[in-house]
C-alpha cells in the first residue's frame, strides 16, 4: 500500500511482506521497517495478531477477516506517517520528546537546533558516567541524551540542558553517596588479629586487619566480657584454648 497527503510533501509508505517496506516521511532521514508495522499491529488488533484462528472459527474465515485487519491497520499506520508521525513513533504511540499534535492534526516538531559539538560531548560523557555507576533517569530524559550523544537531536536545546541536569544531579549524588560511605568505613575502628581464632557466632578470624563495623565491635566486646568472666569465675588467669589473650588488637580511629 501507498499513501500520500498533500500536507507531507513526498512522504510515502510501503508496507508489505517484502524485506525492503520502508516508510521516508518528508524531512526525515528516518526507515521505517517491517517491525515498526509489526509492533503497531501487536499493540492494535488484538486478536487479530495471531495466525492461528480462536477455536470454532473457519479458519478461511480467520484468514480473510485477519487480512483486513491488517489492512486497515496499514492505512491507519500510513495515515499518521503522513500526518507526521515517524515510524518508530508510531510503533509505540508515543512522540519524541519536543513533538506535539497541532490543531490541524498534524505533528509539529520545534526547528531543529543547532546542536554543537560541546553538547554532543557532555551527553555522552554523561551517559558514559550514569552506566559506570548504574544510574537511571526517566525515559525522556535518556533518550534525550542518547540523541543528543550522537548529534541527532532536533528539539530545543533547552531540553537537552534539563535532560544533561538531571544527570548531573544523580551522579553528584550518587558521589555524594560513595563519599560518605568512604568516610564511614575510614571512622571504623581497626582489628588486627594475631593468632587464628573463632570468635562470636563461630566466625573465623585470620590474621590481618580488619575495618570492624559498630555491630561487629559490640559483638566483640560482649564475647570478650562472656570469656573472661568465665576465665575470672574459674580461676584462670586468661580463657580456655588461647596462648595468647586476646587474640587481636583492636585499634579506635584518631579524632
Amino acid at each position: 500500500m501507498t499513501k500520500s497527503s498533500p500536507g507531507t510533501t513526498g512522504a510515502t509508505l510501503t508496507i508489505g511482506g517484502s524485506a525492503d517496506a520502508s516508510m521516508v516521511p518528508a524531512g526525515t532521514a528516518e526507515q521505517g521497517t517491517p517491525d515498526h508495522f509489526e509492533a503497531y499491529c501487536q499493540r492494535t488488533l488484538g486478536w487479530f495478531t495471531s495466525a492461528e484462528p480462536p477455536g470454532g472459527c473457519d479458519p478461511a474465515t480467520w484468514r480473510t477477516a485477519r487480512q483486513f485487519a491488517r489492512a486497515q491497520a496499514a492505512h491507519r499506520f500510513g495515515g499518521l506517517v503522513c500526518d507526521g508521525w515517524l515510524p518508530h513513533e508510531v510503533a509505540a504511540d508515543r512522540l519524541d520528546p519536543g513533538a506535539e499534535i497541532g490543531s490541524g492534526g498534524q505533528v509539529r516538531r520545534p526547528p531543529a537546533a543547532k546542536q554543537t559539538e560541546a553538547t554532543r560531548v557532555a551527553a555522552a560523557e554523561a551517559l558514559r558516567e550514569l552506566q559506570r555507576l548504574t544510574l537511571r533517569l526517566s525515559p525522556v530524559f535518556e533518550q534525550t541524551l542518547d540523541l543528543a550523544a550522537i548529534g541527532q537531536w532536533r528539539g530545543q536545546a533547552s531540553a537537552v540542558d534539563a535532560a544533561l541536569n538531571a544527570a548531573h544531579y544523580a551522579i553528584t549524588a550518587k558521589h555524594g553517596e560513595n563519599v560518605s560511605a568512604r568516610a564511614t568505613k575510614a571512622a571504623a575502628p581497626t582489628m588486627t588479629v594475631h593468632r587464628t581464632f573463632r570468635g562470636p557466632a563461630g566466625r573465623q578470624w585470620e590474621p590481618g586487619q580488619y575495618r570492624l563495623s559498630a555491630a561487629e565491635r559490640a559483638d566483640i566486646a560482649t564475647w570478650v566480657g562472656k570469656l573472661e568472666a568465665e576465665a575470672s569465675r574459674r580461676g584462670w588467669g586468661k580463657p580456655e584454648g588461647f596462648d595468647t589473650w586476646p587474640p587481636f588488637t583492636i585499634t579506635e580511629p584518631q579524632a
